[in-house]
């Protein structure tokens, strides 16, 4: 079922459920006064960060935090089934998008929207096309069990399927970088000229 049309769309309803979620939780939490909108968001530290730090070691920090991350995904594949760890991941982005979006309408009022998604956008398209190039690979391949469970069956397979593998590593590694290069110098910029706006 996971790359059926039943897989993807409870991936969006996962994806829906935890966008309503983080919205419930950031509102909830808000107005008993548990958090203050700055535990969520503080764009002003950021900015200030963004303002006096080299960008070259920005861009180092950023790729140790964004490789760190995707090795825990891996390692999730590897440990784990597949779909369980797209479900998880699905709905636990959303979540905190949900999140994120709450406390810059909050803040900023409606036009906080394009804050939020120039914040989110654009190198998390590009880290988004990794986990799309992984889902597509291992539930066209049938995913059952884990990662490891699909990739051991190329021992016995064609040169066909070295040459599919070779690709998908080079794009997963492609991506992750520009997106650590867009992350890391690019955004500082966009999200400079958005905050001014704001503010």
């Amino acid at each position: 079922m996971y790359y059926t049309i039943e897989g993807k769309r409870v991936l969006g309803i996962l994806y829906i459920a935890g966008l309503i979620t983080g919205t419930l939780f950031f509102n909830i939490t808000i107005k008993m006064q548990v958090f203050k909108v700055s535990d969520f968001l503080d764009f002003t530290e950021y900015m200030k960060m963004l303002e006096n730090i080299d960008l070259a070691i920005f861009c180092s920090y950023v790729v140790f935090v964004r490789f760190r991350q995707l090795l825990l995904f891996f390692v999730g594949l590897f440990l784990f089934s597949p779909y369980i760890v797209f479900c998880l991941f699905d709905y636990g982005v959303s979540v905190f998008t949900g999140i994120l979006i709450s406390a810059m309408v909050l803040k900023y009022g409606w036009t906080g929207l394009v804050g939020g998604t120039c914040f989110l956008f654009p190198q998390y398209f590009f880290y988004g096309m990794i986990f799309v190039i992984v889902y597509i690979y291992l539930f066209r391949n049938a995913a059952i069990g884990n990662f490891y469970t699909v990739i051991s069956r190329g021992r016995r397979g064609t040169h066909t399927l070295l040459k599919d593998r070779i690709i998908i590593i080079l794009l997963i590694i492609g991506l992750f970088f520009v997106g650590c290069y867009i992350e890391a110098y690019i955004s500082p910029s966009i999200l400079k000229k958005i905050f001014g706006i704001f503010t």
